[in-house]
């Protein structure tokens, strides 16, 4: 059995979260002001109050985005095991799959994305350590003798 942790929000991607912290304090104080103007027309007034309310909606999403990432990197975890996968989320509820069970595994753009009895799960092979091997195992042990290759060969035919 091996198991692959999630990982951390990276200082980089923290000190972006407190930029647009910053940014967002400074658009609010922005935004409101013009909308407390006296002289302000109607529609300026309500072009503020629009876009501190975008801002404050961008802000939350963002926040919750990091929690997310440092609760699933604290308890979320991947275990391939001999008869499935054992996958455990933010909340640390596990969840285990038999590879018979996966109907589709796919791979693009760096995000494994799995369907299993009308489900879906999906993540980034960056937002875990070792994420291409990793990827690379679940595809190798999904794989369907069956299924159509999609290997294109590179001599002329």
């Amino acid at each position: 059995m091996r198991t692959f942790k999630y990982l951390s929000p990276s200082p980089k991607e923290i000190r972006a979260f407190y930029v647009l912290a910053v940014g967002s304090f400074i658009g609010q104080f922005l935004a409101f002001g013009l909308a407390l103007m006296p002289d302000a027309p109607l529609p300026a007034r309500a072009v503020a109050i629009g876009g501190a309310l975008a801002i404050l909606a961008r802000f939350f999403v963002a926040q919750i985005q990091l929690d997310k990432r440092r609760r699933r990197a604290k308890n979320g975890r991947i275990e391939l095991q001999s008869g499935g996968l054992r996958f455990t989320d933010d909340k640390g509820v596990a969840t285990f799959v038999k590879w018979a069970e996966i109907d589709k595994a796919t791979s693009k753009n760096g995000q494994l994305e799995l369907q299993f009895g009308g489900r879906k799960w999906s993540f980034g092979a960056r937002e875990v350590e070792n994420g291409m091997a990793l990827t690379q195992e679940i595809l190798r042990r999904v794989a369907k003798p069956n299924s159509k290759s999609t290997f294109i060969p590179l001599d002329p035919m």
